[in-house]
């Protein structure tokens, strides 16, 4: 069981607390040294298979014009219904983003920055 604490439905995310959960902290990747053809993986529960994971290239980093930020992470990675707000990781188990959605094929995720700056907005305490 877990009570939604935010959620941005333009950034797509929303941040759970799940009190009975127990588990380590993800260590996270750096996301500004992505480069094209990178192999990343993406764990999740597509379909309802439980702890599936899915192997893939990394196609681009878009990047957000205005802030020069990564904005999206795009790689030819399967995803399916499920998958969405599992993370990506690099090839080392470091994660760079939270998958989100599928357009044209390629498997999209939220970069991770993007996510600690939610995370930071709404639940201070837990960013530090």
């Amino acid at each position: 069981d877990a009570d939604v604490v935010a959620h941005d439905r333009r950034l797509d995310l929303a941040l759970l607390e799940a009190p009975g959960l127990r588990g380590r902290a993800p260590v996270f990747g750096d996301v500004e040294s992505l480069r094209a053809g990178e192999l990343l993986l993406a764990l999740g529960h597509p379909l309802g298979v439980a702890s599936a994971l899915a192997l893939g290239v990394l196609h681009a980093v878009a990047r957000d014009p205005r802030s020069g930020g990564v904005r999206w992470i795009g790689a030819d990675i399967r995803l399916a219904p499920g998958n969405s707000g599992g993370p990506l990781a690099e090839a080392a188990g470091r994660v760079v983003g939270i998958n989100t959605m599928i357009v044209g094929g390629l498997g999209l995720a939220i970069p991770t920055p993007v996510v600690q700056r939610f995370v930071a907005r709404v639940r201070p305490a837990l960013a530090a």
